[in-house]
Formats: C-alpha cells, sequence, structure tokens
C-alpha cells in the first residue's frame, strides 16, 4: 500500500518546489516595486547599511551579522558587493572569517577579533597582510604567535620557527617584526596560560596599545600612542620603570587613559629618582594603577603631571588612595552601595517569620 503512494507523494512534492518557486518570484517581484527602494538610490543604502554594519559590530560581530540587510534580494545583493561590510574577521568563526575574506576589496582595511581561544579559521591571511587595522583577539599562546607571524613583516630574515614554548622569545632576538598599519592592537592571553615574548614585534604604528600576558619592543612604541593598558606582565616581561617613563615621554602630547595592573619595582632597578623632571601629560583623562607594591604606585605618580580634572584611580593593599600633586595621599573613603529599600522592607518582612 505505501509503494502505491510514492508516485502520488512524489507529484505533490514536486508541486510544492513549483509553488515556492513562483512564490519567491511573487515575492521579488513585490521587492522591485517597494516604495523604500524606488526612494533611496544604491549610494545611499549603502551609507546606511555601513552606519548599521558599525553599531551592529561595536560589541561583537555575530553569526548573522548583516541582518538589516535581509529585507529584500536587492538589499542582501547590494551587501554581498560592500567590501566594507565584510571587514571584521571573526576567527572563532571559520565559515563566515572564509566568506568575509573572499567579499573584502583589494584595498579594504581589515579587522580581526576573537573573542575566545578556541579559533576555528584555519585558512591563510597572506591576501590581507598589511591591510590589518584594528586586531583584538583572546588567544592562547601558540595562536598568538601564529597569528603574529602570518601578519608581520620581518625586516631581518625569518628564523626557523619550531617549538610552541610561551617561556621563551619565539622569534629570535635577531629579528624585528613590525605590524604595518595597525593601530588598534589587543592581545590577550587566557591567565592559566603562561605570559608569551613578543620583544621582537615592533609596535610604532598602534595608538591604542592593550596587551595581557604579552610582551612587545617596549622601546618601539609610538609617540601618537593614546591608550595603554597593560596587566599579567610579570618580571622579566613587564616594563622596568626606565622604560615606563620613555613610554611616557614619547607620547605625552598623546596619551589619554593609562591603565596598569599587577606591576611591581623591578628588584635590583633604584626608583625613579624624586630630582626627575615631570612628564606634563594635558590630555590624559584617565590614570588607574592597580598593584601590591606602593613603590611602583609612587614612582609612576611622582613622573607624571597632569590636570587637575584628571581621574585618578590608585588602589594597592586593599584599598584606593588619594594623589595630590605627584604624592599618595590619605585613604580614601569608599561609598558603600546600601540595600534598595524594598530589599530592606522585604528583610523586615521575612524576619518576621523567623
Amino acid at each position: 500500500m505505501n509503494s502505491s503512494l510514492n508516485p502520488q507523494r512524489s507529484a505533490l512534492r514536486a508541486l510544492e518546489t513549483k509553488l515556492l518557486l513562483e512564490l519567491s518570484s511573487v515575492r521579488s517581484q513585490f521587492n522591485e516595486l517597494s516604495l523604500i527602494n524606488s526612494l533611496l538610490p544604491n549610494e545611499i543604502l549603502c551609507i546606511i547599511f555601513h552606519f548599521c554594519y558599525i553599531i551592529h559590530c561595536t560589541d561583537y560581530p555575530r553569526k548573522s551579522c548583516l541582518p538589516f540587510t535581509e529585507v529584500c534580494h536587492k538589499w542582501r545583493m547590494l551587501s554581498l558587493g560592500m567590501s566594507t561590510l565584510w571587514s571584521t574577521i571573526d576567527l572563532c568563526d571559520g565559515p563566515h572569517a572564509t566568506l568575509c575574506l573572499s567579499k573584502l576589496g583589494e584595498n579594504a582595511l581589515v579587522s580581526l577579533v576573537a573573542r575566545t581561544p578556541s579559533v576555528q579559521f584555519q585558512g591563510s591571511l597572506e591576501w590581507v597582510k598589511g591591510r590589518v587595522k584594528k586586531i583584538d583577539v583572546v588567544l592562547f599562546p601558540n595562536c598568538v604567535v601564529k597569528l603574529i607571524r602570518s601578519l608581520a613583516r620581518d625586516e631581518v630574515g625569518c628564523c626557523k620557527f619550531e617549538g610552541m614554548l610561551a617561556s621563551h622569545d619565539m622569534f629570535g632576538h635577531r629579528q624585528q617584526l613590525r605590524l604595518e598599519n595597525v593601530t588598534h592592537l589587543n592581545l590577550r592571553i587566557p591567565s592559566v596560560s603562561d605570559p608569551v615574548d613578543l620583544s621582537s614585534l615592533h609596535v610604532g604604528s598602534v595608538s591604542n596599545l592593550t596587551l595581557s600576558g604579552v610582551r612587545v619592543n617596549w622601546a618601539s612604541t609610538s609617540s601618537n600612542l593614546k591608550v595603554l593598558s597593560l596587566n599579567h606582565l610579570p618580571v622579566p616581561y613587564a616594563p622596568t620603570l626606565e622604560e615606563f617613563l620613555e613610554i611616557f615621554e614619547r607620547a605625552k602630547d598623546t596619551l589619554e587613559e593609562v591603565y596598569l595592573e599587577g606591576f611591581f619595582s623591578h628588584s635590583g632597578h633604584s626608583l625613579l629618582s624624586p630630582a626627575l623632571a615631570k612628564i606634563e601629560t594635558p590630555h590624559l583623562r584617565k590614570l588607574s594603577i592597580l598593584s601590591k607594591d606602593r613603590e611602583f604606585s609612587e614612582s609612576i605618580v611622582s613622573v607624571l603631571r597632569f590636570d587637575p580634572d584628571t581621574d585618578v584611580f590608585v588602589r594597592f593593599m586593599g584599598r584606593r588612595w588619594a594623589v595630590v600633586e605627584g604624592v599618595l595621599g590619605d585613604v580614601v573613603q569608599e561609598q558603600r552601595l546600601e540595600p534598595f529599600p524594598d530589599m530592606l522592607s522585604m528583610i523586615g518582612y521575612y524576619s518576621q517569620w523567623q
């Protein structure tokens, strides 16, 4: 009996497919007659798409990264031809990363992101080498090394790349690696991993530098540095006080935000002399130092001269300390958050039944 129904079932499926195709054609014709398409030329739509894309990808590019273009067939086809909409490559999404690379134009600047260490993209980034503007990744040390090796320009000559031990300089001391055109560099490794030594990596083009567990060539930081955020850098990966001084001196006219966490005064290195000339940082808006070492905190705040309106946050020994004219002052009494009134009434109501 079942075999006698097979031809009828096949005919119905064929009819269903035909009707779906006809319905799709009718909808496409409706889309072509849509008022919004007739009012907005392609140039204006491209501007709108680009604006929506920037807002949509501010936090993190999702798998369906262009939902605002899926209004009609025309919008979708237009978005597929816009290389700027495919400039953020998520290394944790292999298929989408491959699609982005296939849609990029020859001169489009690229942003690389990876918010989890689970990298799925196994393709080559050679085609975008020199066109990467932003790198924002959380990766294990060996993946960080592979990424930098695939993007950086070697000015001396390649060394043989063998081994992935994060406690050693993986590039060799004779190399000088540069990330051309990269202005935002955010390299972070999980806190369970040992720091990685990329001291051969020059970051002279970077204006926004965030490093967690990654050492670079500290002497190469940019004179246009605006944001500096460093943490998870024990000795000898961390900059010395003298290197911090050089970093601040180079970027004194542009530095806007500084975040330092977990640093100590290097053993064997003398503290900065109080007689040193102050470094004027007129544009510094935020200075945050979280350290268990009072001497380190004092050395940093004593050498910088900033505006009275600068937001200064210095914490060690579990307390926040005031900074007065480059000197750590009294402990700042921080306000404790009180429970909401409704919460207090609920607690009182509950206590009556105990």
